[in-house]
């Protein structure tokens, strides 16, 4: 992010709009303000709706041509946060944003002032350059972390049809491994008051033969309570099974004893670990969250005469959540020892979402992902629950949940914080989103709304390849089959005619071309120039300046500006690694003196392991395009050593 875009977030991180404390509700109006600001900073109109909730943030950016046709997407967060709690537990104070080994900590960082303030600045940014193609509506939500239901109110009566809707309010499974969510649970909440007496009692005069609540509170617990893994069998009816390809996923995910250890948690029965992402994101669970009875701290011998709980019961995707809430309630009365008195307080229910990876729209935002970021994109479901998320789906609009939190974040904790560099990527993929939506002209949903071509927004990506690395200026990389088949899009069409810089073809083995090495700068930095390399187009310092500005220049030479004002360039004849179809998404090694690397295939199957056969397919002009350099890293969050993926020092942009 730009340093304008990360003041403004700042700014807003600042506010403690805890939606759950009636002492914020001025810091509540406050933050709704300052996120309406945005909101008609991006060109649209916004209105702040109150009612019997906090205030709920709605906007309208209408697309950068203005036509009525355009698909209409609508966008999703939160700027309400949880309470800070404990601040003897915060290394710095939790209302005030600091950076600390590369991690921005703030509570409302990742959950979900961050996330949200990437789709914010991602509008913007395409507005600003005339290149938005979609309608966006903004639905910023004031009690997301209070159980509100102004959004999923307003939701439910909006008549006008919606192509897409996206939000950013999830995490990513791993470092370098973004997803796009494909199943959420739903939630029942209920509070359980048992009484036994009418006041309490000397334990020494009838302990052993009266009814003591705590027994019975515990005795009611232990009959509802998961056993190996299961719950009641009236709990798990409906169950929609996950696909082959979901559990496929899960076995690229961390081992589940991993995840477990790395949360500080012990696996709750011998099978736990390793069932852990089938409990957690396909079946459901009840949990008690809080226990009260008698005074804990105090010497009272006396039998307590009441004795209360609080429990959820996560309803899994295709269950019915007003079935299982009124299954679970049952379940609590007839676990009631005899003479105790049981009160069921509703405290909330959610229902549950499947969203198909399938999906044009869903297919589409997987792969811009993918192109974005250089990072590998995975749809899986998720074990929480966003209300707002079941309302879009129960209105069959298809839902994009992703964003670029981590799961050791440590939202709802202390020292919440985010990976600083995910502000910019997960910014540059919001835009690549919205581009790949406007896109989807053929398909009926979305109308016959076309999409700029992807070229032309260079500027406004801002190195928009995997962090540490460059992508082929412009290159749309791996289209999902479910975009190209019957939803054509011009960011798919470019598959073909990627533009690149351009090198002479390599002669003899182990006389590759000169390469140019690349790497990500600050966007304030000085450009410096490739060396000159017989049949690549080159770049001038004057086209570059134009890029920087918004000028023009040659169609190509347009393209390679935009590529240099995003990295810096160097030349240099070492090795490369460089993106072809055959790669499946991977980088290949090939340059001057380097063959392929053992057990890996060449990028052209078939053709020998020579850097020769290391090249995308031709263009248009029948030169063939060349890969970039990809700069040794790091070793990401969570490897051996603990070593956290690179960042450069000083004040930059992320």
């Amino acid at each position: 992010m730009t340093p304008e875009e990360l003041d403004r977030l700042y700014t807003l991180l600042r506010v403690p709009s805890v939606s759950a404390l009636p002492e914020h509700v001025p810091d509540m109006a406050r933050a709704a303000a300052l996120v309406a600001d945005e909101v008609r900073r991006a060109g649209g109109t916004a209105e702040i709706v109150t009612g019997d909730g906090h205030p709920l943030v709605v906007g309208e950016v209408p697309p950068s041509d203005g036509r009525a046709g355009a698909p209409r997407v609508i966008a999703y967060g939160h700027y309400d946060v949880q309470p800070s709690g404990d601040r003897a537990l915060w290394t710095s104070d939790p209302f005030e944003p600091v950076v600390r080994d590369g991690d921005l900590y703030c509570r409302g960082a990742s959950d979900d002032k961050g996330n949200m303030f990437m789709l914010l600045a991602a509008v913007q940014r395409l507005s600003a350059a005339g290149a938005l193609p979609v309608h966006v509506s903004f639905v910023i939500d004031g009690e997301e972390e209070s159980g509100g239901t102004m959004a999923v109110r307003h939701i439910a009566a909006d008549p006008a049809p919606a192509a897409a809707a996206i939000v950013f309010d999830t995490a990513m499974v791993a470092p370098e491994r973004p997803s796009v969510c494909s199943g959420l649970r739903g939630l029942v909440y209920r509070r359980i008051a048992v009484r036994t007496a009418a006041s309490d009692a000397h334990s020494g005069v009838y302990g052993g033969a009266g009814l003591n609540a705590a027994h019975a509170l515990i005795a009611l617990l232990e009959h509802l309570r998961p056993h190996d893994g299961r719950l009641d069998p009236r709990l798990m009816a409906g169950l929609a099974e996950p696909s082959p390809e979901e559990v496929g996923a899960w076995d690229g995910l961390p081992p589940g004893g991993e995840v477990l250890g790395e949360a500080g948690l012990r696996p709750a029965d011998p099978a736990a670990a390793a069932q852990l992402y089938r409990r957690t994101l396909a079946m459901p669970s009840l949990d008690v969250h809080g226990l009260a009875c008698g005074e804990p701290t105090a010497v009272k011998t006396n039998l307590p005469a009441e004795a209360t709980a609080t429990l959820s019961l996560r309803v899994a995707p295709g269950q019915d959540a007003a079935a299982l809430a009124d299954a679970l309630d049952a379940l609590i009365r007839d676990a009631a020892p005899a003479g105790a008195e049981v009160t069921i307080t509703r405290l909330g229910e959610a229902h549950p979402a499947l969203m198909d990876p399938r999906d044009p729209v869903v297919a589409a935002a997987i792969a811009a992902i993918e192109r974005s970021t250089g990072w590998p994109c995975v749809p899986v479901r998720s074990g929480g629950s966003i209300p707002i998320v079941a309302a879009f789906t129960a209105k069959g609009i298809p839902t994009v949940l992703s964003g670029f939190a981590l799961p050791d974040d440590g939202i709802h904790g202390p020292d919440e914080h985010l990976r600083f560099e995910h502000l910019g990527i997960g910014t540059r993929a919001a835009m690549e989103i919205l581009t790949a939506l406007g896109g989807l002209a053929g398909c009926p949903r979305t109308g016959t709304r076309s999409s700029p071509e992807r070229g032309a927004l260079e500027p406004l990506f801002q190195g928009a390849g995997r962090p540490g690395r460059a992508s082929p200026p412009g290159h749309p990389g791996r289209p999902s089959a479910a975009v190209t088949r019957g939803c054509p899009s011009p960011l798919v069409a470019q598959r073909d005619r990627a533009p690149g810089f351009r090198h002479a073809p390599g002669g003899e083995k182990g006389q590759g071309p000169q390469h140019a090495r690349v790497r990500r700068v600050p966007d304030q930095a000085v450009h410096t120039q490739p060396a000159a390399v017989p049949g690549r187009r080159q770049v001038t310092g004057e086209a570059v300046d134009r890029a920087v500005q918004g000028g023009g220049g040659g169609d190509g030479e347009q393209r390679s500006a935009r590529a240099a004002a995003a990295v810096r360039v160097e030349a240099s004849g070492t090795s490369t690694r460089c993106w072809c179809p055959g790669s499946r998404g991977r980088w290949r090694r090939a340059g001057r003196g380097a063959t392929m690397p053992p057990r890996r295939r060449p990028c052209v199957p078939g053709a020998p392991r020579e850097p020769a056969a290391c090249r995308t397919p031709p263009d248009g002009d029948g030169a063939p395009v060349t890969g970039m350099v990809r700069p040794r890293r790091r070793p990401a969050r969570g490897t051996p050593g603990g070593v956290r993926p690179h960042l450069a020092r000083g004040r930059v942009s992320a």
